[in-house]
């Protein structure tokens, strides 16, 4: 994935909810003195679309800028 609108102007968007993916899921300092021993998958996000009881509850997802 490519941040086409920059880092901080490209949104992920899907039924329920938006983020910024790629400032929300950076490695900073503190995220790897906290996860020093995970792997690199840890900065990842898996989203699971299921109804009112998840957070994507459509199976529509935007993503850009």
């Amino acid at each position: 994935m490519q941040p086409f609108g920059g880092e901080l102007g490209t949104w992920f968007r899907t039924g329920g909810f938006s983020g910024l993916p790629f400032p929300e899921l950076a490695r900073t300092e503190a995220r790897e003195s906290t996860q020093y021993m995970i792997d690199t998958a840890a900065y990842a996000v898996e989203h699971k679309s299921g109804g009112m009881f998840n957070d994507m509850f459509l199976r529509w997802m935007d993503f850009g800028g």
